[in-house]
């Protein structure tokens, strides 16, 4: 009967993956010193290559609290 609009095409993505351990450092900075934050910073000891090194905060007295408990530059 009726002519068959097109249909739009789908993107296709190959995305090649491998797991590979990391060479390089990967600092990481915290936006946010609050509850959550205080845990995650926490993990970052257990995880090879990472390194948390900035926290930033809307108060300049709680973004340097939390930098002297957990270490950062």
């Amino acid at each position: 009967p009726g002519s068959r609009s097109a249909r739009p095409r789908r993107a296709v993505c190959r995305v090649t993956t491998s797991v590979c351990p990391v060479s390089a450092e990967i600092r990481w900075g915290i936006v946010g010193p609050g509850r959550i934050a205080e845990k995650v910073v926490e993990d970052f000891a257990v995880v090879d290559g990472a390194r948390a090194v900035a926290v930033a905060s809307r108060s300049q007295e709680r973004a340097d609290g939390f930098a002297a408990r957990h270490g950062l530059e």
